[in-house]
């Protein structure tokens, strides 16, 4: 991805992870409906190639947003055992 197009929200970051799941789907469809090895009739990548291109996109973004999903569930968790600590007092 062009670093100038890169989200720079955790929201738009999970929006490019959502995104990428989609374009993954869509060429594994594909390839199960056409065959690996089987091209747009216009040309291009075999769906083989376009899925694995949609896998490195997929990792790639999940890639960037792991920290967000990390930085959220230690937020949480921080918050309930701090909230379960005021319902003992």
């Amino acid at each position: 991805m062009n670093p100038k197009y890169a989200p720079k929200t955790g929201d738009g970051r999970r929006a490019r992870v959502i995104e990428e799941i989609g374009e993954v789907l869509k060429a594994f469809g594909k390839w199960d409906r056409f065959g690996s090895g089987s091209r747009h009739p216009n040309g291009g990548m075999t769906n083989a190639e376009e899925a694995l291109f949609e896998l490195e996109d997929l990792k790639g973004a999940i890639d960037v947003y792991l920290p967000d999903v990390r930085a959220i569930v230690h937020r949480d968790a921080a918050m309930a055992a701090s909230n379960d600590n005021a319902k003992k007092s």
